[in-house]
Parts: structure tokens; C-alpha cells; sequence
């Protein structure tokens, strides 16, 4: 922050994320009129402001709260993993700003302050505690930066090929990757988003008595507290925290939701089609007879399905940007599917690791997602593709799957391994119990790449000087 010369402070370098272009206007009439203050760049979309961030290199980012119809405490957590060193401020109406629930929302985003929007605008006062927060953050320790957390999603299109044996044994070996180097152990996190047919518990001979779903009441305030609650310690390695998907009643109301949801309601098929083409036509009228009954039955238990889903979702966005700020890690297995809690969590890693088997179902698996996921808005850097189960004899020959995908990153290969059943049947980590076995050996090359990779990424962040 400080150019050589004392008592001469260089500008703050500020960034705008608003939708509002009144307020855009009068922002950057400010910033422009002030020595003390620059203005490098405006953006109006959340995603344009998490793809700017860096390039840019604000001291101070401004946010309007509620732009694009995000929240800007989501926006907020997200900022601070790319850039712990720039200072934070939202922009609220007076409304919120007078709402002590929203300043508690704001409490463990590290947002360094809240403006007010008055009438008028006092921006004059905004300067002092602007320049205090970036001058803040440009004291703290590197080491104390470089722990925020990676997300690294596992996943495939197809079933079978191993995520939940990977997700397991990879967490583990992030958590302990450095204890032979007399190093401490990271804080790690193996969430399993497999709902609802999850069960990474069994991987690691655990008995949880919660799971994600003790998250929901909370999940608009997530701190440390609520997550080391809702997750189950492993016995002899506390830095590895598991977060279960949903069991016992939990499973079975969560499998009767599916179940129902599938099938929907038989004797309603008539019915859902002649809704859908009213709905359509915008004439739907529910009256009293037992026809617009059973309409306004189905219409109960769509919005019902629809709410819950989004519930969902929002917990999932939630808690993958409040989990990485505790831990270094956060890892987590997903299902074979491309539903909205999915994509959620594909949008939000640091890393997605997609799963392979050299066969024929699954390498077509792989090629469909390829295809879909830019569809989705996840670019190709993010992706890296793992070869499990290889085999020297196999028909289809490990370098021959990697020809197919020359595009592609490939992370080093897991072998077929033997031994592999019994452990899992014991509810044994390889990596922790077998350390010698080929399958352990490819899991630490792997989890040691991505541990490179993340102190690649953590290198290209700017540094500030104090």
C-alpha cells in the first residue's frame, strides 16, 4: 500500500459490482473526483465479478446487495477465497442496514463494512474506513492466506467406477499428506452430496447421529460452529470432518420423496396433462368440483417438490462457500446424475475430477459430460480426468481411454487393486491402513497434483506489501 515515501499513500484501487446505474454513476463521479481513490473497473453480473477479480486487483470491492438477484454475502465468501486481501463493503438501503440480521449474516463473511444507501449520498465518508480494511489486509500473513480452502468435486455420469472409494481415501490423504514432513495436518471436509443413496460414513466405520440435512435451519448464517456440529469427526484423525448425507427416518422420508416424485401420482396422468396445457394457456380457474380438486392437488405437490429442491440447492451454495473458509479442503462425492444440487456444486469447485473405467459405457459417460458441462458454464481448466481400475490386459488399454481426451488434463492412474475389496468391506482407508498398496500410491500422486495445482493457483493471487 505504501510508496516509499512517508505520509504518501498510493490510490485505492476500486471496483464496482452494481446493477443500478444511478448508482453506478455516482460512484464513479466520486472515485474519479479523489486523489486518494481509482477506479479500475465495473462489472453488473456476479459471475463477470468473480472472473474480474484478479485481473483487476482491487484493494476495495464495492458490492450493491441483491445485484442480479444474488445475495451479496454469497458473493462476498466467493471473493474472499479468490482474494483474501481485498476489502469488502456492501451496499444496502437503509432498510437492511437498520436490520441486525442481515449485519449477522455479514459476521463470519470477513466483509470488512456496510454503506448505506441515504439521500444523500455521503461517499466522503466511505474513504477513511475503506483505506483502514485495505490497509488491514495487506498485513496479513502469508502463510495465514494460503489456508483457504479448495473445493474438489468427484464425479461421473455413470455408476460404478469408484468416486466414493476416491472421495474417501483422497480426503484422508489431503488431511495427512505433510505428517511424515513433521508438517500439521490439514483441515479437511469429506461431504457427501450422494443423496439420497450416499453412504461414505461406511468408508470410514463411522456412526453419525446428523447429517446435511441439520444444516437446513441454519443455512442462511453458516459458521464453524454449525458445521462442526452437523459433521462426525474420524476416530484417530480429527483433521478429517465427515458430512453425511441423509439416514435413517431422514433417509426414508428423503427416499419416499423420490420415490413419490418419480412415479408422481398414476391416476393423475390425465389430469397433469390437461394442467400443463391450461397452465399454458394462463386460464387455469380452480373452482370446487372434484376435477379442480385434483388439480389443485397436484399443483400442492409440485410447488411442495419445487420448494424443497430449492432449499436444497441454496444449502448446497451455502455451504460450499462457508466450508471453505474453515477448512482447507473440502471434498465431495456426488451422484451419477446432472441435477441442480449437482450443478451447483460443479459451478462452485476449485477442482472437478471426473471418473473413467477403461470400458466402453463409461468412456462414453465421460464424452457426454465433456460435452454438456460448457453448456453449463464450467470451463475446461477446471476439469481434470481420472483413469480407476487399470489394468495392463485389458481390452481397452489406459493409454488408449487418454488418446481419446488429448484436450484434457489427466491426473495419475489408479490401478485395479485386489486388496481393495477387503478393505472396504472392513471400512479401512487404504491410504491410512495399506500405504504400500499400488491403489495408495496412485491416490498420493493424485492428492499430491492437487495439492500442486492449489499452490499454483494460491501463487498467482497478487501480493500486497505492507
Amino acid at each position: 500500500m505504501d510508496n516509499g515515501i512517508i505520509g504518501i499513500q498510493q490510490p485505492l484501487a476500486i471496483m464496482i459490482a452494481a446493477a443500478n446505474d444511478e448508482l453506478i454513476s455516482d460512484l464513479e463521479a466520486f472515485i474519479s473526483s479523489k486523489r486518494e481513490t481509482r477506479l479500475v473497473g465495473v462489472v453488473r453480473r456476479v459471475q463477470e465479478c468473480l472472473e474480474r477479480i484478479n485481473d483487476w486487483e482491487p484493494d476495495v470491492l464495492l458490492i450493491e446487495e441483491g445485484m442480479g438477484g444474488a445475495l451479496a454475502v454469497e458473493t462476498a465468501r466467493s471473493i474472499k477465497q479468490k482474494r483474501p486481501r481485498t476489502a469488502v463493503f456492501t451496499i444496502v438501503r437503509e432498510s437492511e442496514y437498520n436490520n441486525a440480521n442481515y449485519h449477522r449474516q455479514l459476521m463470519n463473511t470477513h466483509v470488512s463494512g456496510v454503506f448505506p444507501l441515504t439521500e444523500p449520498l455521503s461517499f466522503q465518508d466511505w474513504v477513511q474506513p475503506m483505506r483502514d480494511a485495505a490497509d488491514l489486509l495487506a498485513r496479513i500473513p502469508e502463510r495465514e492466506e494460503a489456508r483457504f480452502g479448495g473445493v474438489i468435486a468427484i464425479h461421473s455420469l455413470k455408476g460404478g467406477v469408484g468416486r466414493t472409494i476416491l472421495a474417501a481415501n483422497m480426503a484422508a490423504a489431503l488431511a495427512t499428506e505433510d505428517l511424515a514432513k513433521g508438517e500439521p495436518s490439514r483441515n479437511v471436509i469429506l461431504a457427501d452430496l450422494n443423496w439420497p443413496f450416499g453412504g461414505v460414513e461406511t468408508f470410514l466405520n463411522l456412526t453419525p447421529t446428523r447429517s446435511v440435512l441439520d444444516l437446513l435451519p441454519v443455512m442462511d448464517s453458516l459458521n464453524r460452529q454449525n458445521i462442526v456440529g452437523a459433521t462426525t469427526a474420524t476416530p484417530g484423525l480429527n483433521s478429517l470432518r465427515v458430512l453425511s448425507s441423509p439416514f435413517g427416518r431422514e433417509q426414508t422420508d428423503f427416499l419416499k420423496d423420490i420415490i413419490e416424485e418419480a412415479i408422481f401420482y398414476a391416476e393423475y396422468d390425465g389430469v397433469t396433462d390437461d394442467l400443463l396445457s391450461n397452465t399454458l394457456e394462463a386460464n387455469l380457474q380452480i373452482g370446487s368440483d372434484p376435477f379442480d380438486s385434483a388439480r389443485r392437488d397436484i399443483m400442492e405437490h409440485v410447488l411442495r417438490k419445487t420448494k424443497a429442491k430449492q432449499a436444497l440447492v441454496q444449502l448446497t451454495k451455502r455451504l460450499l462457500t462457508s466450508a471453505p473458509r474453515f477448512y482447507e479442503f473440502v471434498v465431495i462425492d456426488l451422484p451419477p446424475t446432472l441435477d441442480e444440487n449437482t450443478l451447483a456444486v460443479l459451478r462452485a469447485a476449485d477442482r472437478i475430477l471426473l471418473m473413467c473405467t477403461s470400458d466402453v459405457p463409461a468412456i462414453k459417460a465421460l464424452r457426454a459430460e465433456l460435452d454438456l458441462l460448457p453448456n453449463f458454464g464450467i470451463s475446461i481448466d477446471r476439469l481434470r480426468l481420472v483413469l480407476n481400475k487399470t489394468e495392463k490386459r485389458s481390452e481397452i488399454r489406459p493409454n488408449e481411454v487418454r488418446a481419446l481426451f488429448p484436450e484434457y488434463t489427466w491426473l495419475p492412474d489408479l490401478p485395479k487393486e485386489k486388496q481393495l475389496e477387503p478393505l472396504v468391506n472392513t471400512s479401512q482407508i487404504a491410504v491410512l491402513e495399506e500405504p504400500k498398496l499400488p491403489f495408495s500410491q496412485g491416490v498420493r500422486a493424485l492428492s499430491k497434483q492437487i495439492l500442486d495445482d492449489r499452490m499454483q493457483t494460491l501463487a498467482k493471487i497478487p501480493q500486497k506489501s505492507a
